[in-house]
């Protein structure tokens, strides 16, 4: 599938958004509750989020305008349905992308310091401010950067899985350990959590939008492929010294591995905060009609306040944003879709999910929430 594909494409923005922080976070989780564990939970949440991506397609499908989620739930549910949504969404997004600086700031000192020094707290504010200038170039220049890094960091997880391979042991894929099998579903929520990027998708499609569903198809499974190698290469090399970044436990077995692992993170947080913050920025300029300054700076500046106040547990954050916000932001989209579809407020040729299925991924939902909070 080359580059002039429209489902490749349109597929970019939403590997970009997705495949950030997340990713170092699944071998962690799935190292604790055994590789295995957490390959099935990526596996069935993939599908949830597979489900849910393709209902929410319809809905902002539905209207042709730049209508983003808040608006999307203002017109399905409601103002309640609107003030929820907004409470989810935006705590999702300054979630990730609180996440992204923590991470992203730490590859880049880890990366750069032995070669030309400096402090980490230089480092968290040039990342912060690269990114931000970025952002506010909007839809353009996040889909350049796309068209570069996306497939950067494909290639950086095949080398890494290639280069890894004389130090691979299954032993080290650990047996199942049941009382840690809800660390992964947090962590995967937050990592396959795409709803933010598919008006984005939408708008690069352009006038092939009926392409839309196929892209989030191509994305969801690369995505999901991506993450069982990552997974795989990582658990299989470090087993019990997998650590909460992932990299760290590569250093242990060779310093190379955890250089790759290192400029793969800067790459992956890098393009993940500009696509995050890009969509933030259209929310904030098309649902809450802000200009462009206001909408960037209330898009980019509350995950730096929140880093400054000491937000830097990076599990804390990936768990919370995931088993909690991502959730009830997923959730909300179901019945969205199910009310859109009673009222006929769908078109005819829409693409219909049938109710069991919708109902069915809105209860996992509902255990995914339930569990990430007994787990707490």
């Amino acid at each position: 599938m080359n580059d002039g594909s429209p489902v490749l494409r349109g597929a970019r923005p939403y590997i970009a958004t997705v495949v950030g922080v997340g990713i170092f976070g699944l071998p962690f989780a799935f190292a604790a509750a055994g590789w295995a564990v957490g390959a099935m939970a990526l596996v069935i949440i993939a599908a949830m989020q597979l489900v849910t991506l393709l209902c929410y397609s319809q809905l902002i499908l539905a209207r042709k305008n730049h209508d983003r989620y808040v608006a999307v739930m203002k017109r399905e549910l409601g103002h309640g349905g609107q003030a929820l949504g907004a409470v989810a969404f935006f705590g999702t997004l300054y979630g990730a992308m609180t996440a992204y600086i923590v991470a992203g700031s730490q590859f880049a000192y880890s990366l750069f310091h032995p070669l030309i020094g400096g402090i980490a707290p230089v480092y968290a504010a040039i990342f912060s401010a690269v990114t931000m200038l970025l952002v506010f170039g909007g839809l353009g220049m996040v889909s350049w950067l796309q068209r570069y890094l996306v497939p950067l960091f494909f290639l950086i997880v095949l080398g890494l899985a290639v280069v890894v391979i004389p130090h691979f042991t299954f032993e080290n894929l650990g047996s199942i350990n049941w009382s840690h099998a809800a660390l992964p579903l947090g962590v995967v929520m937050f990592a396959m959590s795409g709803i933010s990027a598919l008006p984005e998708m939408r708008d690069v499609l352009g006038k092939q939008q009926s392409k839309l569903p196929r892209s989030i198809v191509f994305g969801t499974l690369s995505v999901a492929l991506l993450y069982l190698v990552f997974t795989l290469a990582i658990v299989g090399v470090t087993g019990a010294l997998t650590t909460a970044g992932a990299v760290d436990g590569l250093a242990l077995v060779a310093a190379p591995f955890a250089v790759i692992g290192l400029a793969l993170g800067l790459v992956t947080t890098f393009t993940a905060f500009v696509s995050t913050g890009a969509a933030l920025l259209d929310t904030l300029h098309f649902d809450l009609h802000r200009d462009h300054v206001a909408s960037w700076l209330l898009a980019t500046l509350p995950p730096i306040a929140l880093v400054l106040l000491g937000a830097h547990d990076l599990t804390h954050i990936l768990s919370v944003t995931g088993g909690l916000l991502t959730t009830v932001m997923s959730a909300l989209v179901l019945v969205a879709y199910e009310r859109a579809k009673s009222a006929a407020d769908l078109p005819k040729r829409s693409l219909t999910i049938p109710q069991p299925l919708v109902a069915l991924t809105f209860l996992m939902y509902t255990a995914v929430f339930v569990w990430t909070i007994v787990g707490f």
